[in-house]
């Protein structure tokens, strides 16, 4: 997705209304790693529009008692945006965005009270998603999804307050399914279970609260079942039985 910055920002980086706080502040104050608004040492107490230049990098926006408030804008060596953040009395709140240097967006958050709070998403560059995750309150909830460098989903799962819950699938690069497991507060619970390449039913097996439990089998990529029993307590029970693949019992 490439990146068009609002006609905003320039004017806030151009203005010659804007009155620049330099108020006892210099580079010797500030982290000498600084790479994002949240790394800066900002001066106490001052209030109005803030520039200041960190390994060659650009930050403007407004301050309100030495705390960002408002938008606040990071630009790469050159002028080009490299990110951009709302800010509500020092706490992010809203979208921030990210771009890379060829102008490209390559992340998307949303904020309320300085936590992740709804869809965050992530590009490579060339536009091609790689992570798709909802927040509610800092934490994963709802549907993530991961995408293998294609562009093909590679993972699909749901959350609930930050825990995996209900069923994950994992696909190959060429979409075809290899798994789907599924979770209750984040353990493995219920059935799991794999496939071969072309789509037939691998294995199979049940979990509670994490520990194998239940009926289990494995199977042959022509069908046949291959092995089955039991599991109890995480542990395979005696009644075994394995079987070759023209479905005859071994001995």
């Amino acid at each position: 997705m490439l990146f068009s910055f609002s006609p905003f920002n320039s004017s806030l980086k151009n203005s010659s209304v804007a009155v620049i706080l330099f108020v006892a502040f210099s580079i010797s104050n500030l982290h000498s790693s600084a790479q994002t608004i949240d790394d800066l040492s900002l001066p106490a107490d001052s209030t109005g529009v803030f520039e200041t230049t960190v390994n060659n990098f650009l930050f403007s926006g407004k301050l309100a008692k030495g705390v960002p408030d408002g938008n606040w804008v990071t630009y790469f060596p050159g002028g080009m945006v490299k990110s951009s953040c709302f800010y509500d009395a020092g706490k992010k709140a809203g979208i921030s965005l990210e771009i890379d240097k060829n102008g490209y967006l390559i992340k998307q958050e949303h904020y309320n009270n300085d936590q992740l709070d709804g869809e965050a998403v992530t590009w490579r560059p060339g536009a091609r998603m790689t992570l798709l995750e909802n927040y509610r309150e800092g934490k994963l909830n709802g549907v993530r999804k991961v995408f293998y460098e294609s562009g093909s989903i590679q993972e699909e799962a749901n959350y609930f307050e930050g825990l995996r819950e209900g069923k994950s699938s994992w696909f190959d690069e060429k979409g075809v399914l290899i798994a789907t497991y599924n979770y209750k507060l984040g353990l493995f619970d219920g059935v799991q279970q794999t496939y071969f390449p072309d789509g037939q039913l691998k294995s199979k097996r049940t979990y509670l609260a994490n520990k194998l439990e239940g009926a289990a089998v494995d199977y042959y990529a022509n069908g046949q079942v291959k092995e089955e029993g039991t599991y109890q307590d995480g542990k395979k029970a005696e009644d075994w039985k394995k079987y070759t693949e023209d479905g005859i019992l071994k001995k």
